[in-house]
């Protein structure tokens, strides 16, 4: 039985995560151009707080909340989250950590930091995926192709720029770029953190690889800035997580066409004998071979690094979980584990446990090993739940939500949200994954028999 839809019948019909047929009311222009001022600001905030705006780098840090805050009122005005039960357990969730931390802790402040660092933004992800059209994909895709090669042009420039020059400005005064060694740094690109930079190249490489935009010599070319740009913000990122980054999607497109879609294999095996045989000439150039050669000499060769990697991988999940009970029942409220609510709070270093490397410790630190789980338990579902929904597409030959959901895992598990570069990449992909999720489980129109004086009509397509 068809299920009919569950709003205003003007709205465009599409599936909700529980499988009931839900209408989306058309006049979402509002909050499309909103939708896209988030996008914008994800890839402005790093310009502005390094180089043009610096004197207003800590404001910058929270410049897309107010955005987040008009969604909100926007969709809960169209009722676009009624009845979503992720919302639903967001919402008790968010209320139930704010409570326990206003409980043990007096600063407002902080609680509202880690508010939103945790769960203001996770709405986000679903209003990308209801809102947002294909074309609204494409043009994404398009942008961050076509900005690739420059973005890898400035990371290498910045590569080789002295650590106190304007390129690797720090967010603010008291901030410079990581060191690599030799007198070298780990670059960013535009972005505040090197983070950013990794984040962003494993987007486009998961485009490149992508069945978006046909095979035009328009996507081509714009194909070709993204494979060079990645190329070239891999090599002189000095970066390990860019190189795992890398290493994932390619791995999980070369199983996934193999699996279910050889042909688009097939159609990019001359590209992949042409990266062949550009390789040896890359390797070539004295830049290139610097920079591997400077990342291989201080951040692969030691033996700690070799003995110790994964280990450390392994650690960063189960450590957490040995050490949860150590934590007060309630934690010490929202915010205190991140740089910036520790700085709010006045606690300064004391409780800083916000680095990627103990992202779970500092759930369980900021509300204790029960609700902290429930948050733990959250990120681990939702990512497993995406990676569900991607899987089902890359059944039907689409891997473009599998490349996504691949770029962004790690971090959408163990991922800094208290960062903000890197929780504003786990929402905007988680959210680019879904949207393209949900164009790939929808039915297309089907052409009714033509009507007397050569008109069609469409079947109604069943949701």
């Amino acid at each position: 039985m068809e299920e009919r839809p569950c709003e205003e019948p003007g709205g465009r019909v599409l599936n909700d995560p529980r499988g009931c047929a839900r209408a989306v009311p058309p006049d979402t222009a509002a909050i499309r151009k909103l939708l896209w001022a988030y996008v914008a600001l994800v890839f402005l905030e790093g310009p502005l707080r390094k180089w043009f705006l610096p004197g207003l780098s800590q404001p910058l840090l929270v410049a897309r909340d107010p955005i987040v805050l008009a969604l909100l009122y926007l969709a809960w005005k169209r009722r676009l989250f009624v009845g979503t039960r992720f919302m639903e357990f967001v919402g008790w969730l968010a209320f139930a950590s704010v409570a326990a931390s206003l409980l043990v802790r007096d600063g407002f402040l902080t609680t509202a930091y880690g508010f939103r660092s945790n769960f203001l933004h996770l709405p986000v992800i679903l209003l990308m995926a209801r809102v947002f059209e294909r074309r609204d994909l494409l043009l994404f895709a398009r942008c961050a192709l076509a900005f690739a090669l420059p973005h890898g042009l400035l990371m290498m420039a910045q590569f080789f720029s002295p650590p106190g020059a304007f390129l690797n400005s720090g967010a603010d005064d008291a901030f410079t770029q990581i060191g690599l060694g030799d007198g070298y740094i780990r670059p960013a690109g535009i972005f505040s953190y090197n983070t950013g930079a990794s984040a962003y190249h494993a987007i486009v490489l998961a485009l490149c690889l992508a069945p978006l935009g046909g095979r035009g010599s328009h996507y081509g070319l714009l194909r070709a800035f993204g494979y060079a740009g990645t190329g070239l913000a891999t090599v002189f990122s000095g970066s390990r997580s860019a190189w795992m980054a890398f290493l994932a999607v390619s791995v999980v497109y070369l199983s996934a066409s193999i699996l279910w879609s050889s042909a688009q294999l097939a159609r990019k095996a001359p590209a992949l004998m042409a990266l062949l045989v550009f390789l040896p000439i890359a390797l070539a150039f004295p830049s290139v071979s610097t920079a591997l050669e400077v990342f291989v000499s201080h951040r692969l060769a030691n033996d700690s690094t070799q003995t110790e990697l994964l280990p450390r991988l392994i650690g960063l999940f189960t450590r957490p979980f040995e050490t949860m009970w150590d934590f007060p029942l309630l934690g010490y409220g929202l915010g205190v584990g991140t740089s910036a609510g520790a700085a709010l709070s006045g606690i300064g270093s004391l409780f800083y446990y916000g680095d990627a490397e103990t992202e779970f410790t500092r759930h369980f630190l900021e509300s204790g090993p029960l609700l902290g789980g429930m948050f733990v338990a959250l990120r681990i579902g939702g990512a497993f739940h995406l990676l569900k929904r991607c899987l089902k597409t890359a059944h039907r030959s689409d891997l473009t939500a599998l490349l996504l959901w691949a770029s962004v895992a790690p971090s959408l598990v163990a991922g800094n949200l208290g960062q903000s570069t890197a929780a504003a990449f786990c929402v905007l992909v988680s959210g680019l994954a879904l949207l393209a999720c949900r164009h790939a489980e929808e039915p297309e129109p089907r052409a009714a028999p033509a009507l007397p004086g050569g008109r069609q009509i469409l079947a109604e397509a069943r949701i």
